[in-house]
């Protein structure tokens, strides 16, 4: 049923002129303009399988069309609106380990991390050479003397604070010391905010 309700929608949708569709997009305006910037059938075809869950064979179905196109399409879709979104991200952490966390993370995310600093003169230092877009901070970082304000005059990049949790584990009857860890998918959504 699901299915034939999107054929008939996409029907119709078909013989609307093109502008009327596009006033209904809506998101962050750099996720907008990067799905804009797809050609119509790629954008549908993203759209149905991101934001309606449809399968390939679904979509071809309902777009009538080939499934390996419908492949290939999502897979260029995506690429594409990847790259579009990438952002220069530095990084400020004094812990090694939360700082390769997040560095991981954010590379993950399809992002180019320019430097990682572990104090405030490094940051600033970066800041000033690379020309971030995004500074993804330790939440400490907005307790320090003067740190946040100096990187505010250095860069119109939005900085975020994280705020790794920290997590006990137990071996052998015996608890270890806690450790800081990032949650990969509450950055995507920090960044996704910020950017």
């Amino acid at each position: 049923v699901k299915v034939g309700l999107f054929k008939l929608f996409h029907s119709v949708l078909r013989r609307l002129p093109s502008g009327r569709a596009a006033e209904a997009a809506a998101g962050p305006s750099m996720l907008r303009d990067a799905v804009a910037r797809l050609s119509p059938r790629s954008r549908q075809i993203l759209l149905l399988a991101v934001l309606s869950h449809f399968t390939a064979p679904e979509i071809a179905d309902i777009l009538a069309i080939d499934e390996k196109l419908v492949v290939r399409r999502l897979d260029h879709a995506r690429d594409r609106i990847r790259r579009r979104l990438s952002a220069r991200i530095l990084i400020i952490e004094d812990e090694d380990v939360v700082a390769t966390e997040i560095e991981r993370a954010v590379e993950g995310l399809g992002h180019t991390v320019i430097g990682v600093a572990h104090g405030g003169r490094t940051a600033i230092a970066l800041a000033q050479k690379s020309l971030p877009e995004l500074v993804v901070a330790d939440e400490s970082l907005r307790l320090r003397d003067g740190t946040v304000e100096k990187l505010r005059s250095t860069t119109d990049a939005p900085i975020v604070f994280v705020r790794p949790h920290r997590r006990r584990r137990d071996r052998d009857g015996r608890r270890s010391e806690a450790q800081r860890r990032v949650d990969p998918q509450a950055l995507q959504k920090t960044i996704m905010r910020a950017l």
